[in-house]
């Protein structure tokens, strides 16, 4: 259990809704389990009212940290002074740190994806990965995707334009041949990632066509519940299934050593 005191490290975590989201829990945890005097707060925050969070996490010296979900990806972009180059190209970020006034961010959901894929043991380079779901979690999965290595993405989105759009701007970053806007995911690819919010609360729909005879080597379903008919699928015929948990772990160093950066307040204190 963490105290907090008024020396304690906050870090905020913005969407609507958090109810479903993995970091909280397992940061905290590992602020505990460690003897870290930081802490993530939760906070739900409708669209509307992000510009004042965001102004006072600016305005907060004691709130270092910024992590964010749906849906305020692209806004949050829009607030800072200054992003990385992916985050620049897909106009999202996830994450953000204080550099003295300047607000700075990164998006490193797509390293969690490849970084969970890797932990168990699923080749990415060389491989055909379709995506359903090109909003924050799904294009940042794309550019980690084809960063390491994987020979070509299907991009599905049911907003078909935001597909395409995504489609050609990773096209001219790593080729047009890498990058293909696709109606629905094909069936004969090595990974299928849902990065929608289907499945989430169960039910009875797939995201995606379920192939009598799958080929996939990995099934990643960000959001879903262990009752979504693609995680069931996925369970049924013996294939790799990488959860929420996982990306959410994979993401954490990855996380920590972002916010741990040298600021010049810290270099002064």
């Amino acid at each position: 259990m963490i105290a907090v005191h008024a020396r304690t490290r906050i870090h905020w975590m913005l969407g609507r809704p958090v109810s479903q989201v993995k970091m909280p829990a397992l940061l905290n945890t590992h602020f505990a389990a460690n003897g870290d005097e930081q802490v993530l707060v939760p906070m739900e925050v409708v669209p509307g009212q992000l510009d004042a969070a965001v102004a006072l996490y600016a305005a907060a010296s004691n709130v270092h940290g910024l992590l964010c979900t749906l849906p305020h990806k692209a806004a949050l972009s829009r607030h800072l002074h200054a992003c990385s180059d992916r985050s620049a190209l897909l106009g999202m970020v996830n994450v953000v740190r204080k550099e003295g006034g300047r607000l700075v961010g990164d998006i490193l959901d797509g390293d969690g994806v490849v970084g969970a894929l890797g932990a168990r043991g699923v080749p990415v380079a060389d491989t055909e990965v379709a995506i359903v779901g090109c909003g924050g979690l799904g294009s940042a999965a794309a550019y980690a995707l084809l960063v390491a290595g994987a020979r070509c993405l299907h991009l599905v989105d049911t907003a078909g334009r935001r597909a395409e759009a995504l489609a050609a701007a990773l096209g001219q970053r790593f080729g047009r041949g890498r990058t293909l806007h696709a109606r629905q995911a094909p069936a004969d690819v090595g990974i299928v990632i849902n990065a929608s919010p289907v499945g989430m609360n169960g039910g009875d729909i797939s995201p995606m066509p379920l192939p009598p005879e799958p080929c996939w080597l990995a099934v990643v379903d960000a959001a879903g519940s262990a009752c979504a008919p693609l995680q069931v699928f996925a369970r049924r015929h013996g294939i790799t299934l990488v959860d929420g948990d996982e990306i959410a772990r994979a993401q954490m160093p990855l996380l920590l050593d972002f916010w741990t950066f040298d600021k010049p307040e810290d270099a002064s204190s």
